[in-house]
C-alpha cells in the first residue's frame, strides 16, 4: 500500500521488466467502490520506467491498474507485461494548532481565550517503492512536498532502510532529479539484503540547496 496526500499531485509508476522504452502503460484509478476516478498515461522516464501523477480528491483508498499497450491510441494491449495493480491510501494531513494564553500563566486566573492559527506541515518526504523478483532488484522513488506541491528542484536524496532491530540494512543516495523532482533509485542482488514477510522503515532525507529534511515510511516486503 502507498500512502499519499488527498488533494496533491502524486507520482505513479510502473517498471517494466525488460526495460523497454517504447510501449504506453495506461493507469486506470478508481475508488475503493470501483467508481472511476481518472484515466492517465504514462510517459518513458529511463530503463523502462514510465511515470505519470494523480491527484486523489477525497480520503480512502484507491486502486491504481496499470495496463501496457503497444500502440499510442491504446487500442492493442501488450500480453508480454501482466497487468498489474497498486493500492493507495489518500489521507488529509491532521492541522497543527498554535495556541497561545492571552496572559503569562501566574497572571492567568479567569477563563480567557485562546488564539489559534492552523497550517498544513510544510514539508513531506514522499517515497514508493517496488520490487522486482525476476531481476532481483529494489526500485524506490522519492520526492519532497512543500504546502501540497511536489518541489521541483531537489539537491539530493538518501534512503536509509532499517530493521526491526533498528540496524542499517540498506542505503542508497542520488542527485540525479528528474524533471519533476522526483529521485529513481536502484539497489540491485536484494535477495540477500531484504527478508520476506517483514516491515523495514524508511528514513528518508531530501535536501534543497542548504536546507534537509527528513520523514520515515514503512517498507513491507511480502
Amino acid at each position: 500500500m502507498i500512502q499519499v496526500q488527498t488533494g496533491v499531485s502524486s507520482p505513479i509508476f510502473l517498471k517494466l521488466f525488460d526495460g523497454s522504452p517504447s510501449q504506453f502503460p495506461r493507469a486506470d484509478v478508481r475508488k475503493e467502490d470501483g467508481t472511476p476516478v481518472t484515466t492517465v498515461d504514462l510517459t518513458h522516464q529511463a530503463n523502462g520506467r514510465y511515470i505519470g501523477s494523480v491527484t486523489f480528491p477525497t480520503d480512502g483508498f484507491y486502486y491504481v491498474d496499470f495496463i501496457v499497450y503497444s500502440d499510442a491510441g491504446h487500442t492493442s494491449e501488450n500480453l508480454t507485461y501482466s497487468e498489474k495493480t497498486d493500492l493507495y491510501l489518500a489521507e488529509t494531513p491532521v492541522d497543527v494548532a498554535d495556541a497561545v494564553w492571552d496572559a503569562p500563566a501566574s497572571a492567568h486566573t479567569v477563563p480567557g481565550s485562546f488564539g489559534a492559527a492552523n497550517s498544513f506541515l510544510p514539508f513531506e518526504c514522499a517515497l514508493t517503492a517496488a520490487i522486482d523478483p525476476e531481476l532481483d532488484i529494489l526500485d524506490i522513488q522519492v520526492w519532497l512536498n512543500k504546502n501540497n506541491e511536489v518541489v521541483l528542484a531537489p539537491t539530493t536524496a538518501q534512503v536509509l532502510l532499517y530493521n526491526s532491530i533498528g540496524g542499517i540494512v540498506l542505503t542508497l543516495t542520488s542527485s540525479t532529479p528528474s524533471a519533476v523532482g522526483v529521485f529513481n533509485m536502484t539497489s540491485a542482488v536484494i535477495s540477500g539484503t531484504l527478508a520476506a514477510n517483514q516491515t523495514y522503515t524508511a528514513l528518508i532525507t531530501i535536501t534543497v540547496g542548504a536546507d534537509s529534511y527528513n520523514s520515515t515510511k514503512a517498507l513491507q516486503v511480502f
